[in-house]
């Protein structure tokens, strides 16, 4: 779980950087469309080094960074009971 609430800190703060926006931005100005969670999505799978079933695939709570890092958990969670 640290791992991933690491790699998910990580990518959010990546993503501010690129837009020019201060650390601490709210999530969803950082992830603030679809194609922003796509790359999110790619990047987190990238990160962890596992690819994620589509048909279990929900958009990510975007109301603040520990609900972004809760839905990446469940997301996760999901996806290993649909192996």
């Amino acid at each position: 779980m640290e791992m991933i609430n690491k790699n998910v800190e990580s990518l959010v703060l990546q993503m501010a950087t690129s837009k020019g926006l201060p650390v601490g931005a709210p999530i969803r100005n950082v992830i603030s469309d679809s194609l922003d969670q796509m790359r999110f999505l790619v990047a987190l799978e990238d990160k962890l080094g596992m690819f994620f079933d589509d048909s279990v695939l929900e958009p990510f709570n975007l109301d603040s960074l520990e609900t972004l890092k809760k839905s990446v958990q469940e997301m996760i969670e999901k996806q290993g009971q649909s192996s």
